[in-house]
């Protein structure tokens, strides 16, 4: 059974999904055609000092017939990235990765009809690496944000990870 995910910008009108809803036990809601709209690139555009932005995504979702609004979806989302990447010395060995990751969600409705908050987070990561040794910190909701996805659950804020990785052959 599909479970409806923030789509490709570019779907078929005559897709159709199922949006899995509900507390507890999720029910599953046939919603007929779907209308998604937007514009989604993935390309890197090189920026000075060795930054890019890379991969921006605007959707815009509906259910088509009858224009009405699905449970949980949110009418926009929009995604975006802005990326460091460099390598130092003259040996290139020391290579360093910096992003910024932002994450934009409209209001939805509940199935009770209640309306969540639009949301908006920023993410966070770092990683080096010098030869086979990579250490690499990120942070997902830098701003330690409250929001909710569904009525009644808040997800947590801040979470940090410490990724340490030693390569090393024989």
């Amino acid at each position: 059974v599909p479970v409806w995910l923030p789509p490709p910008a570019w779907r078929s009108a005559r897709d159709e999904d199922e949006v899995r809803v509900g507390s507890g036990a999720f029910e599953e809601l046939n919603v007929g055609e779907l209308r998604a709209r937007g514009v989604e690139a993935r390309a890197a555009i090189p920026l000075p000092l060795h930054l890019r932005a890379e991969g921006f995504a605007l959707l815009q979702s509906v259910e088509e017939e009858g224009g009405e609004e699905l449970p949980y979806v949110a009418g926009e989302q929009a995604l975006g990235r802005l990326a460091f990447e460099n390598r130092f010395f003259p040996s290139r060995n020391l290579r360093v990765r910096a992003s910024v990751d932002t994450r934009y969600v409209g209001a939805r409705r509940t199935r009770a009809g209640e309306e969540l908050p639009a949301y908006g987070l920023l993410d966070a990561l770092l990683r080096v690496q010098l030869i086979g040794f990579t250490l690499g910190v990120s942070a997902e909701n830098v701003l330690d944000l409250q929001y909710r996805t569904e009525e009644g659950f808040r997800l947590p804020g801040r979470i940090m990870h410490l990724q340490i990785f030693w390569e090393f052959w024989n």
